[in-house]
């Protein structure tokens, strides 16, 4: 008898150790998350300046980084995961914005600061990336031991409640393709 009470309170116990542990690595990864998404948007501004805004577009890209930039801060201050899910959209989109901008032009895409700058974003990229899936991959196995028996029933004991994983952006600023559209491409010059 004795050495099933014994059992069942390590159970308990190591069980609960998880949990706070795993608690606090997700809160770890999403301010590590955050960190990389601030690398990322403080580093537009010099691919901006890189490539030299002059044009209304370059200048309507440069308040998109701008904006990007500020929601990123804000949601890592906040520490709030669905805006800074949110604010890192807002970075890819203005990524591509650039990156349209340095496709246009032919002395950008072979410059050698335009080169480094593109591969400084695309190492940040990577370790975004790799945060997003560690994340990903810690909320999910909290997840699975707060909803499975028998550690749910020490989840409860002591409060634990599933966490909230990451989430796309809306996908508001996705562009569609017809099946028309696909069959017979036309290209538009300005």
């Amino acid at each position: 008898m004795l050495a099933v009470i014994l059992g069942a309170a390590v159970y308990i116990a190591t069980t609960y150790n998880f949990f706070v542990v795993t608690k606090t690595r997700i809160e770890a990864q999403m301010e590590e998350l955050g960190n990389q998404l601030k690398r990322r948007a403080e580093f537009l501004p010099q691919v901006a300046d890189i490539i030299a805004i002059n044009t209304d577009q370059e200048k309507e890209v440069y308040k998109m980084i701008t904006e990007a930039r500020k929601n990123v801060n804000r949601a890592r201050e906040d520490h709030n995961p669905e805006e800074l899910i949110r604010a890192a959209s807002e970075v890819e989109q203005a990524i591509g914005s650039i990156q349209v901008l340095v496709e246009s032009n032919p002395e950008l895409k072979t410059a050698e600061v335009v080169i480094e700058a593109q591969n400084n974003l695309r190492d940040t990229q990577d370790k975004v990336m790799y945060a997003k899936r560690t994340l990903i991959d810690l909320v999910q196995n909290f997840n699975a031991r707060v909803l499975g028996f028998p550690s749910n029933l020490v989840a409860k004991m002591f409060g634990f409640q599933t966490q909230k994983g990451l989430e796309l952006a809306d996908a508001k600023g996705a562009v569609s393709v017809s099946q028309e559209d696909m069959a017979n491409p036309k290209i538009k010059r300005g």
